[in-house]
């Protein structure tokens, strides 16, 4: 069950070929996710593998990129993790190594974590290097009966003294079986140009 649901999810989400590269309108996309997750026995290590494929319009390809990489409980509500990004753009490919560091505070079914993600993107076709952290405070609140887990969200992207972006989520997560983990979001991104509405859905699998 568990193979079949992830064969089908990938299926799903894999990126279509054959998108137009014009400029279109930025402000209303989809993004959609997989991810994979196995702990190493009883140690705190957790390994991942993360895909994810974003578009404008459902017609346009902003970018896709997957990620491995791996997380460690440092102690109950401190985690660290290690990641790599293969990015594809429309016009060329990428490289990012993504350090983060997450504090977790709970208290009954409310959750409040903090991240701290930094990001080192390069692009050797274009010879170019750009540095970003990222500061997400996300809330959520579990709901037992319904297997449903709500959560609101906010990260902002800066380097130095540069505001980048802001994104603002309204998302809820829904637990299928023990394994296995359906999210869907809606984000509201704020830049310097323009404002982005994004609708998401993704899975989330333990194995």
């Amino acid at each position: 069950m568990l193979g079949k649901s992830l064969i089908l999810a990938i299926m799903l989400l894999s990126p279509p070929s054959g998108y137009a590269q014009q400029e279109d309108d930025n402000s209303f996309g989809g993004w959609h996710f997989v991810e994979i997750a196995h702990r190493f026995g009883d140690s705190k290590v957790t390994g991942m593998l993360y895909f994810e494929h974003e578009n404008y319009q459902y017609k346009r390809l902003d970018c896709w990129y997957l990620r491995p990489g791996v997380r460690y409980n440092v102690l109950s509500w401190l985690k660290l993790g290690l990641s790599y990004d293969y990015l594809k753009v429309p016009d060329t490919y990428g490289h990012r190594l993504v350090p983060e560091v997450t504090g977790t505070l709970k208290e009954g079914r409310l959750s409040a974590s903090l991240r701290f993600r930094y990001l080192h993107t390069w692009k050797p076709e274009l010879h170019t290097q750009d540095d970003e952290l990222r500061t997400r405070l996300l809330v959520s609140y579990k709901i037992p009966s319904l297997k449903l887990i709500p959560y609101v969200a906010t990260e902002t992207f800066t380097w130095g003294n540069e505001w980048r972006r802001t994104r603002n989520y309204a998302a809820c997560a829904y637990d299928v079986t023990n394994y296995m983990q359906a999210e869907t979001f809606y984000m509201l991104t704020f830049t310097k140009k323009e404002t982005q509405y994004i609708l998401g859905f993704g899975m989330n699998f333990t194995i």
